[in-house]
């Protein structure tokens, strides 16, 4: 983020921009904000991508070796997360205002084809496309099953969430945007189109699904923070108003990143019902991992792969989670307990994955987190599926119930 502030406007903002993107960073509901979301690991290939792109616009050069690079690292962000293309509209701006040639064009485009295309041959290889469609036949359903209204509430409400966390940033860059920008030399020659088509696209990334989840909202703070930061370094050399705005704008951030951290602190008290659902977690993973190998492999029935991880032990199938099993989709009516699932797009495929994966790595214990009444599987408990219920009562025993979780463990070779 220092850096692509460093193209356009120098060193100082660079350095504002930075120290403002840390502290912004831990601004919001840490255990939504700062989870290990998509957003965040799209956010480093992007930025990079975007660097390169910066530089070419103020050099007015796009040279084939730095539009091939800009094309693998924008290809790769968008398979981390597929909003991150809206991200292209100030690449296709550089491209245009700089007439590209067809050579560093074609680089561009190849760059951006070859992730996806190494992942399509590494799944034919793996014979697992079909976990693809899958995921694909949920993200369409996920993308759509809100009705507008939803979508508007949901729009509404935690964009204004959003804004009242980061209005120490949202302030300077109205004042931009208003006033600054018709004094700012570097703004109206070569920064403001450049960074307001990025503003813009990140924006609309942000709507995807109707959702508006405040880690969405991560991918809009690049772009804000940069321009806010130009403000700030603009507005101490100016009038003794603006210098008193950009006071209150720092005293805000201070304010909320501190808010921020003391919230994400006191967790357990302010999100009692998310510390309900460690204290199972950390049990059941503590029993597992002190009865297995390290080598050993485990299998969570339900959608709480926090076990995965607190136990240290690795997943007896490709899937994190049976919500694709199950039909109970992230972020959908589908997942809430008490309302039907969404199984009429369920490849039979998928369920043929699960127990071939389950019978070739033999997971020394199954987890039936779904019975234990947690992450809203409790309509999905094992017994209700009868090939899963098959294979669990062939092959295992229930060894303990763990503050309702059941645990069971492999009786056959």
């Amino acid at each position: 983020v220092g850096l692509i502030a460093q193209e356009f406007f120098g060193g100082r903002t660079g350095r504002w921009a930075g120290t403002l993107y840390a502290v912004a960073s831990v601004m919001g509901p840490a255990n939504d904000f700062q989870a290990a979301n998509t957003e965040l690991f799209m956010n480093l290939p992007v930025l990079t991508a975007l660097w390169l792109c910066a530089r070419s616009w103020v050099h007015k050069s796009l040279a084939g070796s730095e539009a091939g690079a800009l094309g693998l690292l924008m290809g790769a962000a968008v398979l981390i997360r597929p909003q991150a293309a809206l991200a292209l509209l100030p690449v296709a701006v550089t491209v245009c205002r700089l007439r590209v040639r067809w050579r560093p064009l074609l680089a561009l485009l190849v760059g951006l084809a070859l992730p996806a295309l190494a992942l399509l041959a590494w799944l034919w290889r793996a014979d697992v496309l079909m976990d693809l469609r899958s995921s694909m036949t949920y993200a369409r359903y996920y993308t759509s099953c809100l009705p507008l209204r939803t979508k508007l509430v949901n729009g509404t409400l935690k964009s204004l969430l959003f804004l009242g966390v980061d209005v120490g940033l949202v302030i300077p860059v109205i004042g931009l945007l208003v006033y600054g920008r018709r004094r700012d030399e570097a703004w109206t020659q070569n920064a403001g189109c450049w960074l307001v088509s990025w503003l813009l696209a990140s924006a609309v990334a942000v709507t995807a699904g109707g959702r508006f989840y405040p880690h969405y909202f991560i991918q809009v703070l690049p772009p804000l923070v940069i321009m806010a930061a130009r403000q700030l370094t603009q507005g101490e050399r100016g009038s003794d108003s603006r210098r008193a705005w950009g006071k209150a704008a720092l005293g805000l951030l201070a304010l909320g990143a501190g808010m921020s951290v003391a919230v994400a602190v006191a967790d357990r008290q302010v999100w009692p019902r998310q510390a309900w659902h460690q204290d199972r977690y950390r049990a059941v993973a503590e029993y597992v991992r002190v009865r297995t190998r390290p080598e050993a492999r485990i299998f969570v029935w339900g959608n709480s792969p926090e076990i995965y991880l607190y136990s240290q032990r690795r997943m007896a199938t490709r899937y994190m989670s049976v919500n694709y099993q199950t039909g109970r989709i992230w972020g959908t009516p589908a997942n809430q307990p008490g309302h039907p699932p969404y199984r009429q797009d369920v490849p039979p495929q998928t369920w043929n994955n699960l127990m071939n994966d389950l019978e070739r790595n033999r997971p020394a214990y199954i987890i039936d987190a779904a019975a234990g009444k947690l992450a809203k599987m409790d309509d999905d408990p094992i017994p209700r599926h009868p090939r899963m219920a098959a294979f669990l009562n062939h092959n295992y025993r229930l060894e303990t119930t763990l503050l309702g979780v059941p645990v069971f463990r492999r009786t056959t070779p």
